[in-house]
């Protein structure tokens, strides 16, 4: 239930694009690392994207990234894309604002609703970690 409910979440087209230009844009830490194959190859163009191991706030042009998107096809590289713990945390923040019923706790609230928040929580957390990141 949970698996079904994270991936309707993380597909949202909305959320998606807000993750996408909004946090990963902005806040956005790219890491490359190159593959064994990488390392063997005589290729030479995907040598220099490894000086953006570990960059924050780094802009990527457009073209940049498709050559990184080429080489990772071609197997020569790997990357990814995340944020860190502090901009994670203020996104679930966010995330937990909208979709749970008592996003504070507070009181008076039933043992029942505080399970389906607490539910609902790990569906986000799971339809950001492994959906949208």
């Amino acid at each position: 239930v949970k698996y079904v409910a994270a991936k309707q979440v993380a597909f949202d087209p909305k959320l998606r694009r807000e993750v996408r230009m909004r946090w990963f844009k902005d806040n956005g830490c790219l890491t490359v690392r190159h593959t064994q194959k990488g390392e063997e190859s005589g290729e030479v163009y995907h040598l220099d994207m490894l000086t953006w191991r570990e960059k924050r706030h780094q802009k990527v042009s457009s073209e940049e990234f498709l050559e990184m998107v080429k080489a990772k096809e071609d197997g020569l590289i790997d990357f990814s894309i995340r944020l860190d713990e502090r901009d994670h945390q203020e996104l679930l923040g966010n995330l937990r604002d909208c979709y749970l019923l008592h996003p504070r706790g507070g009181g008076g609230v039933s043992d029942q609703a505080r399970e389906w928040d607490r539910l609902r929580h790990e569906v986000l957390e799971e339809a950001l970690e492994k959906h949208l990141y």
